[in-house]
């Protein structure tokens, strides 16, 4: 019940706010015959809202608020590869097609507080149920400081200027294991 009313409200504020609550023209092109039409969609310069999340290491999971950072990324082909470069990273992520089931936050304990926007409310909003969409995957691995930061991006193409992703960073500080996810929305800007 939660989840509807959290998707109705986002689809009543989007709808007032916001021109792109409609449907989506990528509904129905998550399948490898459609990859090559849909990859199309993603090239460009994209900015991505960070939207808040959590971390758990240790036995604890805290909650992050969002933040008023706006980062860049640009996705490109490179032959017949879809990469993404992000100014801070030290080599493109290439994307692929997400071959995974329904992608949802782990809710297995009381702890781990909801996203503000499920993979499920983003598609919803757009008319389409999440495994109709297109959805990619990438990875990379940046190292701060002698500690490896691993991150997976799931993404989600919406309409031709919207994406939906979620952002997950594993990795081990003193000793202990952490993961942190948040949501991101992100608006193609050129």
């Amino acid at each position: 019940m939660t989840r509807l009313l959290t998707a109705i409200c986002l689809s009543a504020a989007l709808a007032a706010g916001a021109a792109f609550a409609e449907d989506s023209p990528f509904c129905g092109k998550s399948d490898p015959a459609s990859w090559n039409e849909v990859r199309e969609s993603f090239l460009g310069v994209w900015q991505m809202s960070h939207l808040a999340g959590y971390v758990s290491v240790a036995g604890m999971t805290m909650p992050f608020p969002a933040t008023n950072e706006i980062e860049t990324v640009s996705i490109a082909l490179f032959g017949d590869e879809l990469v993404a470069v992000h100014p801070e990273g030290d080599e493109p992520m290439l994307l692929t097609l997400a071959d995974e089931p329904r992608w949802v936050v782990d809710a297995s304990s009381s702890d781990v507080p909801e996203l503000p926007v499920s993979p499920d409310d983003a598609a919803f909003i757009y008319g389409c149920d999440q495994m109709e969409m297109p959805r990619v995957i990438g990875t990379a691995n940046i190292v701060i400081d002698g500690m490896t930061m691993d991150f997976t991006y799931r993404m989600m193409v919406l309409s031709l200027d919207r994406m939906y992703g979620i952002m997950q960073v594993t990795g081990t500080v003193n000793g202990q294991p952490y993961v942190a996810r948040r949501s991101v929305w992100m608006e193609r800007t050129g």
